[in-house]
């Protein structure tokens, strides 16, 4: 064999162990994002739990002192964006009685739903009664 066959028998050899080593590569960055992404979800539960459980001491102590219940509204007034402010609609200090409020705000809310579902013909108009 000449020198010229052996650089070029050489130089596939190393062509196929590079691509050996790539296929390698590629497999075990796949687990290792998977492993990573596995991680990732975990770590996110464990602190949705944390939050679920703190917030669930937080509010029963809040029932159970009307102090600290003040304090938690107040921090909710600040910090809670739109959409969630009404999920503590009944937490407002300035409401005599919050929660007869908020569920005449979810009876006027759903009334409204069911009559635009509603089809016409089947509407009762205040003339008929």
């Amino acid at each position: 064999m000449t020198p010229e066959e052996q650089i070029a028998q050489l130089k596939q050899q190393q062509h196929r162990v590079k691509a050996k080593f790539a296929v390698r590569r590629a497999r075990i960055n796949k687990e290792l994002r998977r492993v990573r992404t596995r991680i990732a979800a975990l770590e996110r539960k464990k602190q949705t739990r944390r939050m679920i459980i703190v917030g669930g001491a937080l509010l029963d102590e809040a029932r159970a002192d009307p102090l600290f219940r003040e304090q938690v509204a107040g921090i909710l007034s600040r910090r809670l964006q739109g959409q969630n402010r009404y999920y503590f609609e009944e937490w407002q200090a300035d409401s005599p009685e919050p929660a007869a409020v908020v569920a005449e705000g979810r009876i006027r809310r759903w009334t409204r739903r069911l009559a635009a579902l509603t089809p016409s013909w089947l509407r009762f108009s205040k003339e008929t009664s």
